[in-house]
Protein backbone atom coordinates (compact mmCIF):
# COMPACT_ATOMS: atom_id res chain seq x y z
CA UNK A 1 0.00 0.00 0.00
CA UNK A 2 1.14 2.99 -0.98
CA UNK A 3 1.03 6.63 0.76
CA UNK A 4 -2.46 7.39 1.50
CA UNK A 5 -1.43 11.40 1.12
CA UNK A 6 0.49 12.83 -1.17
CA UNK A 7 4.23 12.75 -0.78
CA UNK A 8 6.23 15.79 -2.04
CA UNK A 9 8.50 15.89 -4.30
CA UNK A 10 12.70 17.05 -3.15
CA UNK A 11 11.87 20.57 -5.04
CA UNK A 12 8.55 21.01 -2.85
CA UNK A 13 10.51 20.51 0.74
CA UNK A 14 11.47 23.61 1.97
CA UNK A 15 14.94 25.14 2.50
CA UNK A 16 14.48 24.70 6.39
CA UNK A 17 13.54 21.25 6.28
CA UNK A 18 16.61 20.44 3.75
CA UNK A 19 18.68 19.71 6.42
CA UNK A 20 17.23 16.47 8.05
CA UNK A 21 17.61 14.46 4.22
CA UNK A 22 18.98 11.52 5.49
CA UNK A 23 18.16 12.24 8.96
CA UNK A 24 14.92 10.75 8.84
CA UNK A 25 13.58 8.51 6.41
CA UNK A 26 12.78 10.06 2.84
CA UNK A 27 8.73 9.26 2.92
CA UNK A 28 8.52 10.96 6.13
CA UNK A 29 9.84 14.14 5.60
CA UNK A 30 8.26 13.80 2.48
CA UNK A 31 5.19 13.50 3.98
CA UNK A 32 5.90 16.20 7.18
CA UNK A 33 6.56 18.49 4.50
CA UNK A 34 2.90 19.35 4.17
CA UNK A 35 3.25 21.28 7.19
CA UNK A 36 6.69 22.78 6.86
CA UNK A 37 6.66 24.97 10.34
CA UNK A 38 5.11 21.70 12.79
CA UNK A 39 7.99 19.66 10.61
CA UNK A 40 10.74 21.76 11.56
CA UNK A 41 9.21 21.82 15.21
CA UNK A 42 8.97 17.86 15.12
CA UNK A 43 12.06 17.19 13.67
CA UNK A 44 13.68 19.66 16.31
CA UNK A 45 12.62 17.31 18.87
CA UNK A 46 12.96 14.06 17.26
CA UNK A 47 16.80 14.15 16.41
CA UNK A 48 18.02 14.69 19.40
CA UNK A 49 15.79 12.64 21.26
CA UNK A 50 16.52 9.86 18.57
CA UNK A 51 19.74 9.83 17.11
CA UNK A 52 21.90 11.65 20.07
CA UNK A 53 23.43 11.14 23.77
CA UNK A 54 21.02 12.33 25.91
CA UNK A 55 20.41 11.59 29.32
CA UNK A 56 20.53 7.71 28.03
CA UNK A 57 23.18 6.91 25.49
CA UNK A 58 22.07 6.87 22.09
CA UNK A 59 23.11 2.92 21.89
CA UNK A 60 19.84 2.47 24.14
CA UNK A 61 17.71 4.83 22.24
CA UNK A 62 18.82 2.96 18.97
CA UNK A 63 17.55 -0.47 20.40
CA UNK A 64 14.10 0.48 21.77
CA UNK A 65 13.72 2.68 18.02
CA UNK A 66 14.74 -0.72 16.46
CA UNK A 67 11.75 -2.39 18.81
CA UNK A 68 9.39 0.31 18.25
CA UNK A 69 10.07 0.05 14.41
CA UNK A 70 9.75 -3.95 14.68
CA UNK A 71 6.07 -3.28 16.76
CA UNK A 72 4.61 -1.29 13.59
CA UNK A 73 6.37 -3.75 11.39
CA UNK A 74 8.54 -1.17 9.30
CA UNK A 75 10.58 -2.83 7.32
CA UNK A 76 12.76 0.39 6.28
CA UNK A 77 13.21 1.89 9.86
CA UNK A 78 14.52 -2.24 10.97
CA UNK A 79 16.49 -2.30 8.29
CA UNK A 80 19.51 -0.15 9.35
CA UNK A 81 21.27 0.64 12.69
CA UNK A 82 22.54 4.48 12.65
CA UNK A 83 26.86 4.47 12.61
CA UNK A 84 26.93 6.24 15.98
CA UNK A 85 25.32 3.54 17.63
CA UNK A 86 26.90 0.43 15.48
CA UNK A 87 30.32 2.24 16.51
CA UNK A 88 29.11 1.95 19.95
CA UNK A 89 28.03 -2.17 19.59
CA UNK A 90 24.51 -2.08 18.74
CA UNK A 91 25.67 -5.34 16.88
CA UNK A 92 22.74 -7.18 14.21
CA UNK A 93 23.08 -10.16 17.09
CA UNK A 94 21.40 -7.03 19.83
CA UNK A 95 19.21 -6.12 16.90
CA UNK A 96 17.73 -9.95 16.57
CA UNK A 97 16.59 -9.80 20.18
CA UNK A 98 14.93 -6.40 20.51
CA UNK A 99 11.53 -8.35 20.51
CA UNK A 100 12.39 -10.91 23.32
CA UNK A 101 14.43 -8.98 25.29
CA UNK A 102 14.06 -11.25 28.46
CA UNK A 103 15.01 -14.20 26.31
CA UNK A 104 17.80 -16.44 28.19
CA UNK A 105 20.02 -15.44 24.69
CA UNK A 106 19.43 -12.13 24.18
CA UNK A 107 23.13 -10.59 24.72
CA UNK A 108 21.66 -7.51 26.64
CA UNK A 109 22.53 -5.63 30.14
CA UNK A 110 20.47 -5.71 33.02
CA UNK A 111 19.82 -1.92 31.93
CA UNK A 112 19.35 -2.38 28.50
CA UNK A 113 16.89 -5.30 28.86
CA UNK A 114 14.77 -3.38 31.43
CA UNK A 115 14.29 -0.45 28.94
CA UNK A 116 13.30 -2.60 26.43
CA UNK A 117 10.92 -4.35 28.48
CA UNK A 118 9.58 -1.19 29.66
CA UNK A 119 9.40 0.25 26.10
CA UNK A 120 8.02 -3.37 25.11
CA UNK A 121 5.07 -2.49 28.12
CA UNK A 122 4.23 0.50 26.10
CA UNK A 123 4.14 -0.62 22.94
CA UNK A 124 1.93 -3.18 22.91
CA UNK A 125 0.33 -3.20 26.42
CA UNK A 126 -2.67 -1.80 27.44
CA UNK A 127 -1.28 1.56 27.72
CA UNK A 128 -0.54 1.60 31.73
CA UNK A 129 2.34 0.58 33.20
CA UNK A 130 2.14 -1.19 35.96
CA UNK A 131 3.59 0.07 39.09
CA UNK A 132 6.30 -3.37 38.95
CA UNK A 133 7.09 -2.08 35.69
CA UNK A 134 8.02 1.61 36.83
CA UNK A 135 9.78 0.17 39.66
CA UNK A 136 12.13 -2.58 37.95
CA UNK A 137 13.23 0.48 35.42
CA UNK A 138 13.52 3.06 38.42
CA UNK A 139 15.92 0.60 40.09
CA UNK A 140 18.47 0.62 37.00
CA UNK A 141 17.91 4.66 35.95
CA UNK A 142 17.38 7.91 37.36
CA UNK A 143 14.42 9.38 37.46
CA UNK A 144 15.40 11.88 34.65
CA UNK A 145 16.62 8.95 32.52
CA UNK A 146 12.91 7.13 33.03
CA UNK A 147 11.60 9.92 32.03
CA UNK A 148 13.56 10.29 28.70
CA UNK A 149 13.26 6.50 28.13
CA UNK A 150 9.30 7.20 28.20
CA UNK A 151 9.61 10.12 26.14
CA UNK A 152 11.27 8.23 23.21
CA UNK A 153 8.93 5.54 23.86
CA UNK A 154 6.16 7.53 23.42
CA UNK A 155 7.25 9.67 20.22
CA UNK A 156 8.31 6.79 18.75
CA UNK A 157 5.11 5.26 19.35
CA UNK A 158 2.84 7.78 18.51
CA UNK A 159 5.19 8.81 15.37
CA UNK A 160 4.98 5.06 13.92
CA UNK A 161 1.13 4.95 14.30
CA UNK A 162 1.02 7.92 12.08
CA UNK A 163 3.60 7.28 9.70
CA UNK A 164 3.97 3.80 9.17
CA UNK A 165 0.16 2.34 10.04
CA UNK A 166 -2.00 5.45 9.70
CA UNK A 167 -0.47 7.73 6.61
CA UNK A 168 2.22 5.31 5.16
CA UNK A 169 4.85 8.12 4.98
CA UNK A 170 7.52 4.77 5.12
CA UNK A 171 6.94 2.66 2.57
Amino acid sequence: MGARIELLPDERIGENLACYRGRTADGVLRGLAHAPELAERWLAFYVPLVKEDGRLPVEVKELVRLQIAGVYGCDYCTSFVTPLAQSRGVTPEKVRWVMTPDAADAPYSPRERAALRYTLAMATGTGRLTAQQVAEVRALFRDDQVVELSMLAAALIGFGRVSITGLHFVE
